[in-house]
């Protein structure tokens, strides 16, 4: 993958049923071209945030090989981006923390990352999210 200032990470994720089986999937772009992805993986057992969050963490693992720089996450769950961008305080989900904080220990590998809310409509949003259909259906469900 080539080295690039600044690199666009597109993530979506889901679990069937909500809690079930958790599938994510990232691409990364340099803004014109698909550099790595879509990239889709089963992280076991959990609900639809935890699988977005496990989807950003995912992709910051795999956006090292292209930038040290800049790095702009789009997810389309608004929620993990207030949390993210501590915008909203995680009161109920506990268990959330700790993977918060994973990701902004990965997201020190970086001069700077910023976090962004996009919609579901996003054109690389919708290839994560074919993705995760790809893997849900291996995985029989419909």
């Amino acid at each position: 993958m080539k080295y690039i200032d600044e690199a666009l990470i597109y993530c979506d994720g889901g679990c069937k049923p909500n809690p079930g089986i958790m599938i994510g999937a990232f691409l990364i772009t340099d803004g014109e071209n698909i550099l790595k992805g879509p990239v889709g993986n089963n992280f076991g057992e959990g609900t639809n945030i935890v699988a977005e969050l496990k989807a950003i963490e995912y992709a910051l693992d795999e956006a090292v090989s292209c930038t040290r720089k800049k790095v702009i996450v789009h997810c389309d769950n608004e929620f993990v981006i207030k949390a993210l961008n501590k915008e909203r305080r995680i009161t109920k989900g506990k268990h959330l923390k700790p993977i918060i904080t994973e990701i902004y220990k990965k997201a020190s590998m970086f001069e700077e990352v910023v976090y962004t809310h996009v919609s579901e409509n996003n054109r690389y949003i919708k290839k994560c999210n074919a993705k995760c259909n790809e893997l849900f259906n291996k995985l029989g469900f419909d």
